[in-house]
């Protein structure tokens, strides 16, 4: 149910873990993979990925994979929810920083900018709801590498560093 859920919400393939790899990574012993979801009834309407690394003297941080939430639920702050009750059980956990991929408004083809209308996702509300979270856009490039073997790389994600501890 969560993978098919997931899955709508990211259709691009290139920016989503196949359901194996998902299932591999909750089982792994490598870093602590979680998955937070709100349901509504039995149905999943919102998830969030996110690990916990250990950077040597820099301390633990969380690393997020996705953030996403039904297109029906948009806009009712369940994205903020989650991330908020996510962020604070990582902090619990010793996490000082959470780390972010974020779409680059500005790069994004056009095929990706035609989805979002279709979402009703605007750049403006991408950038209001990542400022919401205490976003800080680290001034370096970044690639994301392709997350399967039929994958492509994606060249229009900014990483993103949101504070926990002062």
């Amino acid at each position: 149910d969560y993978y098919e859920a997931y899955a709508r919400n990211f259709p691009c393939e290139n920016e989503r873990d196949t359901q194996d790899e998902i299932r591999r990574l909750l089982k792994s012993q490598v870093g602590d993979w979680d998955i937070s979801i709100i349901r509504h009834g039995e149905k999943i309407i919102a998830g969030y990925h996110t690990k916990l690394i250990n950077i040597s003297e820099y301390g633990v941080f969380s690393v997020a994979e996705y953030l996403w939430s039904d297109k029906a639920a948009r806009g009712t702050g369940l994205g903020k929810l989650l991330y908020e009750r996510t962020i604070r059980a990582r902090k619990d956990q010793g996490s000082v920083g959470h780390f972010g991929e974020i779409r680059d408004v500005e790069m994004l083809p056009v095929e990706e900018m035609i989805n979002d209308k279709r979402a009703g996702t605007t750049a403006d509300k991408r950038i209001g709801f990542w400022k919401k979270q205490r976003r800080l856009v680290l001034d370096a490039p970044w690639l994301q590498p392709p997350l399967h073997a039929s994958g492509k790389e994606v060249d229009y994600l900014m990483l993103t560093l949101s504070p926990l501890d002062d």
